[in-house]
């Protein structure tokens, strides 16, 4: 069985650390970049059930007259209770709120109770497809506000194929929902909507080749550049799923790849996030050095306790500055990590951090987020705007998550997500 964190990004599960915990370092435009470059238009997708989930809350909101964003949250709430307390599936990586819907009864499935604040996460699922959803054609974005988007002929299809295979308490799924959405009593519970809106539950066949579409061919308003980049990447992951190409490696860029140039963005995103992750690592260390009177002094003794800390940053600095990228913020970072005093380069990391460490003239002192006992780097560290889900053996160290989630996408399209997750779980208290 293999357990493993979750690196925690801007979205997470429900017990997310403090946000005042994430240190970005002055560094986030920067990660969505690269992450962007990688693979566009994904956000934080990795199975298809979370999309289809978002999309029919936008399309349930339409016919109801009620908020996106309201209806979206209270769907996939209903459908993660269910899979938790009637498919038993609580531990499973493609749910959220295991804690918050532990005691919740099917009395209090009320439409009204579900959509309010507090009865979920504070970080549902759907925030993971805000990119997604216009990205490959399936809403309207009138802008980056969920309640804007309004589902197009392609979304509406998509939805339709969705619900057509399910008939709970012998009505169309659609009525059902917009009974409950329009109404004042719990909503009936059976085995079929269960399948219908459990996240661990998988898509019908219509909707996964109407999703695998979308994926390939884009929305109208995305430029053809990304939507080449993000097929190329799902060919190689078909590739790799069928056993036709092995392991990614920097050093021969797969056939499925048709751009250099995207081959330069993902290795030297990789580069970056290896460097941006030892730097975090780094402020780790120093959180757990300092002293009972919250004053560490930046001198020899402490430069030669982080010395070996040190000079793993240098050499990830260095390791993506070979490559010339010309991205501004991440050259700018890695220069600083390369500064010729190793006083300087702690102080200058402490300067961006500023939350957890900050500066008090020439010392380090405690930040607001000061913690006794620090976190590891990998909790803390703001991957991007969607979760780390558990990754693949044998491909390049600081490859973005977004290729693994593509992966892993394409095996769910597949019907082989289920048993390529099997023995992976949850560790305690990472929820």
């Amino acid at each position: 069985m293999i357990t493993w964190a979750i690196k925690w990004g801007l979205l997470g599960p429900e017990a997310l650390p403090p946000l005042r915990r994430l240190r970005t370092l002055g560094l986030g435009a920067t990660v969505r970049y690269f992450n962007d470059r990688a693979v566009p238009g994904l956000g934080g997708v990795w199975f298809g059930k979370q999309i289809v989930l978002s999309l029919l809350g936008v399309y349930l909101a339409e016919r109801c007259g009620r908020g996106k964003l309201e209806v979206a949250n209270a769907i996939e709430a209903l459908g993660c209770w269910l899979a938790i307390h009637r498919l038993r599936a609580g531990q499973d990586l493609r749910l959220r709120g295991n804690r918050k819907l532990a005691n919740v009864g099917e009395a209090d499935l009320r439409y009204g109770n579900v959509r309010r604040a507090g009865f979920y996460v504070s970080q549902p699922m759907r925030m993971a497809t805000v990119q997604a959803l216009p990205a490959f054609g399936l809403v309207e974005a009138g802008s980056t506000r969920f309640n804007a988007y309004t589902c197009t002929r392609a979304g509406a299809d998509l939805v339709e194929a969705h619900v057509a295979g399910y008939r709970p308490s012998k009505s169309a799924l659609a009525t059902v929902l917009t009974g409950w959405i329009q109404g004042d009593e719990s909503i009936r519970v059976t085995d079929t909507l269960c399948r219908a809106l459990a996240p661990t539950e998988p898509l019908p066949a219509e909707a996964i080749g109407l999703l695998s579409e979308r994926l390939q061919r884009g929305g109208d308003a995305e430029a053809p550049e990304d939507t080449g980049r993000r097929r190329d990447l799902l060919a190689w992951a078909e590739a790799h799923r069928v056993g036709a190409v092995g392991d990614l490696n920097w050093h021969e860029r797969p056939r499925a790849i048709s751009s250099t140039s995207h081959w330069h963005d993902l290795e030297a995103g990789a580069r970056f996030f290896i460097a941006r992750d030892t730097a975090l690592e780094l402020l780790t260390l120093l959180e757990g050095l300092m002293p009972a009177d919250g004053v560490l002094r930046v001198d020899a003794t402490l430069c030669a306790q982080a010395g070996a800390a040190l000079a793993s940053l240098r050499r990830a600095a260095q390791s993506f500055l070979e490559l010339g990228h010309p991205e501004a913020l991440a050259t700018s970072f890695c220069r600083e990590c390369l500064a010729p005093g190793d006083a300087e380069v702690l102080r200058t990391l402490v300067a961006r951090d500023g939350l957890v460490l900050r500066l008090r003239g020439e010392d380090i002192v405690r930040g607001s987020a000061f913690a006794a006992r620090p976190a590891t780097a990998s909790t803390e560290s703001p991957a991007a705007e969607g979760e780390v889900i558990a990754p693949v053996p044998a491909w390049p160290p600081g490859i973005s998550y977004r290729v693994v989630n593509l992966y892993r996408l394409n095996q769910d399209l597949h019907g082989e997500l289920e048993k390529s997750l099997a023995g992976v779980v949850v560790e305690e208290g990472t929820e």
